[in-house]
């Protein structure tokens, strides 16, 4: 059926309104083929790269033979000057479709991505070792989006022996959060490790897991491998809030160590914990009273917000 007083069929239509970002096909709209919206993404045109990438995007788990392609065209989100394009003027009275830049490219590649789902994690885990950065994050980016699927397979990645593969992987899960609490354990024999930035990342990543982080991160509390590092330990387990009560405890103990910079992060961190740190009133009024330091000025803030009405 054809729209009203239009000479366009229902899909053309579909199409043009697609490629302009205006809007979704309406239901029972057939799409364009996969095989070709993929050949589309070779295209030198940015907006037509863009039409591609959305097309692909409404196609969902069908599209997961286009997940290289479309990391490909990740990788291809800049333009040569390195700057965004600019607004296509106007010849005469004919209408040219507005440039797209690298920004509204590199969306729709990674919304495209994402809405693969499952059926496209596997290629997205090999895109964690692509050379080109751009695609590499394009791939992390949409592992996180898809979620609790990502999980196992982002898992088996931390273990192996490429360190952007890992610090990707351990960025992802972070995204992922509570979801990804089955990770827990992988990503504390990263922390232990000697991986680097993917070491610190892995300690951020469990400050994001909720409950079932606490037990792991006490660990590398009582760990003295971890050496001055037990501060973004620490830190993560301020980022659990209340969640993290079982550590309260801990991190009063904690609390009578010499060093200045743990101590001050584990006062801040009860203070993150909030109500559930009730037990720190005690030391940390005593802490308050002191009010030539920095931490007493901490334990100050803490206590606003573990007990805002005392």
């Amino acid at each position: 059926m054809r729209a009203a007083g239009l000479p366009f069929k229902p899909i053309l239509l579909c199409v043009l309104v697609a490629g302009l970002g205006l809007g979704a096909c309406g239901e029972g709209e057939k799409l364009p083929d996969v095989g070709k919206l993929i050949a589309q993404l070779q295209s030198d045109e940015p907006a037509a790269r863009k039409q591609a990438a959305v097309l692909l995007g409404k196609h969902g788990p069908r599209a997961a033979s286009a997940v290289a392609a479309l990391l490909d065209a990740a990788d291809r989100t800049i333009t040569p000057s390195g700057q965004r394009a600019q607004p296509a003027r106007p010849k005469g009275k004919e209408e040219k479709p507005q440039a797209v830049d690298d920004a509204q490219l590199y969306d729709a590649v990674v919304k495209a991505l994402s809405r693969t789902g499952a059926a496209g994690v596997p290629g997205l885990i090999d895109g964690l070792e692509r050379p080109g950065q751009r695609s590499a994050w394009a791939a992390m980016t949409a592992l996180s989006w898809i979620g609790k699927p990502s999980v196992k397979p982002l898992v088996q990645a931390l273990g192996g022996d490429k360190d952007q593969t890992r610090g990707l992987a351990v960025t992802a899960l972070a995204g992922i959060g509570k979801a990804a609490a089955e990770s827990v354990p992988a990503l504390m024999e990263v922390a232990r490790g000697r991986y680097g930035s993917a070491s610190g990342q892995a300690v951020v990543a469990l400050g994001r897991m909720g409950g079932a982080a606490v037990p792991g991160l006490l660990e590398l509390l009582d760990d003295p491998k971890m050496g001055p590092r037990r501060a973004e330990v620490i830190i993560a387990i301020g980022r659990l809030g209340a969640a993290a009560k079982p550590a309260v405890p801990s991190l009063l103990t904690v609390l009578e160590e010499n060093d200045q910079k743990i101590r001050m992060a584990t006062v801040l961190a009860l203070g993150e914990i909030g109500p559930a740190a009730e037990a720190a009133i005690p030391k940390l009024m005593r802490l308050e009273k002191d009010d030539r330091t920095q931490i007493a000025r901490g334990a100050e803030k803490a206590l606003d917000q573990i007990a805002p009405d005392r």
